[in-house]
């Protein structure tokens, strides 16, 4: 009677042994699907930076503008639309800006004839009153019969030589070189007492 109440005990531990042994294989097993999530170990983490510091784009940079020698200057705000109609005594078009390099213009065109300039104002800024003076001597010389005009800005010279078609007073003023020119018919009026009065109001207007 004692033998079997042995080996019955004996039996009941050997199951309990192994129902214990069961359900902590059960839990183990629990914890590793856990474990195989999205969870990264530090030493991916370290693995994985630098990639994705690679992959970001470089910040841009704005490359500088090209500045003007001598600087800018706007020639539509040296002369007005309603100051060239007073001048020419009659209308024109709104005044038309063009810039190549350190040349400026401003052009008031015909209203019948949009290609036509009835005025236009050349500004010409040097980076020094040395280069504009070359500048203003160098149109000088292409004007054999240009006669000088004196009271305006520190040398002036008027080109007619086309008798009233886009003559032009030619000014200089420190290290600008400036040219307005007119283009009027034979009976238009007096060119260049236009330019005259034009220029009086620029060169008032100049930085």
């Amino acid at each position: 009677m004692r033998t079997k109440s042995v080996l019955l005990a004996t039996v009941l531990s050997l199951l309990a042994v192994g129902i214990i042994l069961l359900l902590a294989a059960c839990s183990g097993d629990g914890g590793g699907e856990e474990s195989t999530g999205d969870q990264t170990t530090p030493t991916e983490q370290q693995t994985q930076a630098p990639a994705e510091e690679e992959t970001q784009a470089p910040a841009e940079t704005e490359e500088p503008e090209e500045e003007v020698a001598g600087g800018d200057i706007d020639p539509c705000a040296l002369v007005t639309k309603e100051e060239v109609e007073a001048a020419v005594g009659a209308s024109v078009l709104e005044p038309q800006r063009e810039d190549f390099a350190n040349l400026f213009t401003c052009s008031f065109n015909d209203p019948d004839t949009p290609i036509v300039r009835t005025v236009s104002v050349n500004v010409i800024v040097a980076e020094h009153e040395d280069q504009a003076r070359d500048s203003y001597e160098m149109f000088k010389d292409l004007a054999p019969d240009a006669e000088a005009v004196a009271g305006i800005g520190d040398e002036a010279f008027w080109d007619s030589v086309v008798k009233g078609l886009d003559v032009r007073l030619e000014v200089l003023k420190g290290k600008y070189d400036i040219s307005i020119k007119i283009d009027l018919s034979p009976d238009g009026g007096d060119a260049l007492a236009i330019a005259k009065e034009l220029a009086a109001k620029l060169l008032g207007r100049l930085p």
